[in-house]
């Protein structure tokens, strides 16, 4: 039975659901912090944290968590590429802790997406909690903040792909073509072929329209590795 079926039943018998969360924040000060905070919520005992990105990358893979607390700017990986990697669809659900800028708040304000903005109350994160337990819909106006966030004129010159444990940056001038696979794409380059967790329609405003040309509703290819069209 999964966690998330066990604790519907919980929640139908009366008994506290229990979640399990991964606060990914550098500094040690501002986890803390948030632990406090879990420790006065019911529900909220299966805590653990991450110092760094590609710690945070390999937790979120182990411990399955419920919910990420997570920091925008952390050495390794930021927040971002921590979501890119995993994959906005494959994501848990997210609140942002944050002393980011406007325009970042501004894109979460406009796709629901929640977020602490630094410093931040109890009372502030008792209401992010609130929205946790009430709605708990997949993120998927995650990718649509980071098209916001990085506009689409600034086109991909590289995507993390997540293999294994590791983080791999896969540059897209050496991958030849991008075919659709159920709901994500797999990038192929030189003898290796990487699954990126992101749909098809989601990537293609993101590609340089003078390298990349879709030539089939799911194949699209870098013109660069083609003798004619």
């Amino acid at each position: 039975m999964s966690p998330r079926t066990q604790n519907q039943l919980n929640e139908r018998s009366g008994v506290p659901e229990s979640f399990r969360v991964l606060i990914a924040d550098d500094e040690k000060p501002a986890r803390h912090k948030l632990r406090l905070f879990l420790a006065r919520e019911p529900g909220f005992e299966n805590v653990a944290e991450a110092g760094d990105g590609l710690e945070a990358l390999r937790m979120i893979q182990e411990m399955r968590p419920d919910l990420v607390l997570l920091d925008i700017q952390m050495p390794g990986l930021t927040g971002f590429e921590v979501i890119e990697a995993i994959g906005a669809a494959d994501f848990p659900y997210v609140i942002f802790t944050t002393a980011y800028d406007q325009h970042a708040l501004k894109a979460f304000e406009v796709h629901a997406v929640d977020y602490l903005l630094k410093p931040f109350t109890q009372e502030r994160f008792h209401t992010a909690r609130e929205q946790f337990r009430t709605r708990r819909n997949p993120n998927e106006q995650l990718l649509e903040v980071l098209q916001t966030i990085y506009p689409t004129e600034s086109y991909l010159s590289r995507i993390l792909i997540r293999d294994g444990e590791r983080v791999v940056p896969v540059r897209l001038e050496e991958v030849s073509r991008i075919s659709a696979e159920e709901k994500y794409v797999r990038l192929h380059g030189g003898k290796r072929t990487y699954l990126y967790r992101t749909p098809l329609s989601a990537l293609v405003g993101r590609l340089d329209p003078r390298r990349f040309v879709r030539v089939h509703r799911s194949e699209i290819l870098n013109v660069d590795f083609v003798a004619e069209l």
